[in-house]
């Protein structure tokens, strides 16, 4: 099946189209990553989560031209509050990036607990590049 294109301005409309549903596409399979990294972070923690705030703070964004197209994982309560206020200034620094997806575990001692030797989301990140290309390559336009 081919596509018959009659002129210039024809021909760019079904671009922009074309490019919209692209976007949208990619746009999905980085929501299916980070739903997935979030699990995968929440699975593979080795801290023990005495108050249920780390495990609460860790959750992700994902970003179109520095807006926010969907957010999940979250846990409820000030570890959701804590880790939707660091997502939000951690996206300030892709403001200018087409497409982003942001992985984080907002409480402050997070990174303190990594240093400890604890998994919070190393488990996560160590899975990234697949769980995205794994998402990257079910997409059918």
């Amino acid at each position: 099946m081919g596509i018959k294109v009659t002129g210039i301005k024809e021909a760019k409309e079904r671009l922009r189209l074309l490019q919209q549903q692209a976007d949208k596409a990619i746009l999905q399979a980085l929501d299916d990553a980070g739903k997935r990294l979030s699990e995968i972070a929440l699975s593979t923690k080795t801290y023990q989560n005495r108050t249920g705030n780390l495990s609460a703070s860790i959750g992700y964004g994902v970003y179109y031209n520095g807006n926010e197209y969907s957010t999940g994982g979250f846990g409820g309560g000030d570890g959701e509050s804590r880790g939707r206020e660091y997502l939000e200034q951690v996206q300030a620094q892709y403001a200018h990036s087409k497409f982003a997806l942001i992985v984080v575990a907002g409480m402050e001692y997070a990174a303190a607990v990594e240093r400890k030797g604890f998994v919070v989301l190393d488990g996560a990140m160590l899975r990234s590049n697949s769980v995205v290309a794994d998402e990257m390559s079910k997409i059918k336009l």
